[in-house]
């Protein structure tokens, strides 16, 4: 969208101006922004490198918003989303290598009786259905775009890990509270900026305020970059993120998620 309400000084912005403001001033106004229309919080996103020009956005609008997705445009989302919702093991299993195979689909002489709804191939008759494999990305894109899949009871297993109905797993970073720390969680959202300590840790901030901040140490930081492809930390700001890890608080009462391993994040520039 191209306009944005700022609270903190009661004035709507269009995106070229307010793209304008000094570093300082986006900074301190960019977590006050409001939807002009519905009122729900909004966000900026700077112009990157690939020529996308700056834009302002919310997810979500509030659902009569005109600024939000068109009728068309709403429902199960798009086919990687509507693939898996329909899924008929009701069962995902987290692939992490990220296109290290083309396989889509797991061996169905692969899967755990315990940990499934189908049964395995024995030789005897049809093969059982198998957990559906997918990626990180194709799984932020769901609960991006979906209720029905945020609210679900599909499985969802990283293996040697956890395996989670998705409402149990999935937490949007609004949803995150001490209660969770030492808690092995998809934990996911927006990143509102992103900050470099001067002892070179990268942070990405989720909020309105500084109390929940992902962590990516400075011996991660290249491997991070490399993995992403960006240039500027910047460029980050207004994407999503999501990140299996476990949260923890810091002394100082923060609460964070530390990038223990890259590929178990996945980023969305939607």
């Amino acid at each position: 969208m191209d306009t944005a309400y700022c609270t903190a000084d009661g004035t709507p912005y269009y995106i070229a101006n307010f793209a304008q403001l000094s570093e300082s001033e986006i900074a301190s106004k960019r977590r006050q922004l409001i939807c002009v229309e519905c009122r729900w919080p909004a966000y900026f996103k700077r112009a990157a490198t690939s020529g996308q020009g700056a834009c302002f956005g919310a997810r979500p609008h509030a659902p009569t918003c005109s600024l939000g997705a068109p009728p068309s445009k709403k429902g199960p989302g798009s086919n990687e989303v509507q693939d898996i919702l329909r899924n008929p093991m009701n069962h995902i299993r987290i692939d992490i290598n990220y296109g290290a195979h083309d396989k889509v689909n797991g061996d169905p002489s692969d899967v755990d009786k315990a940990n499934t709804r189908g049964g395995r191939f024995t030789g005897d008759g049809p093969r059982g259905p198998s957990p559906m494999n997918r990626r990180l990305r194709p799984l932020l894109k769901a609960l991006i775009e979906s209720e029905q899949f945020r609210n679900s009871n599909i499985i969802v297993e990283l293996p040697r890990y956890t395996s989670l109905p998705a409402n149990q797993l999935f937490v949007n970073f609004d949803a995150v509270d001490e209660g969770l720390a030492n808690e092995f969680r998809g934990y996911w959202g927006l990143i509102f900026d992103t900050g470099m300590s001067a002892d070179g840790s990268f942070w990405l901030n989720t909020g309105k305020y500084d109390d929940l901040s992902i962590l990516i140490t400075p011996e991660k930081y290249d491997d991070f970059k490399r993995k992403f492809n960006f240039q500027l930390d910047r460029e980050l700001e207004g994407m999503h993120l999501l990140v299996l890890g476990k949260l923890r608080k810091a002394w100082s009462g923060k609460l964070i998620i530390d990038v223990d391993d890259v590929d178990r994040c996945a980023l969305c520039d939607d």
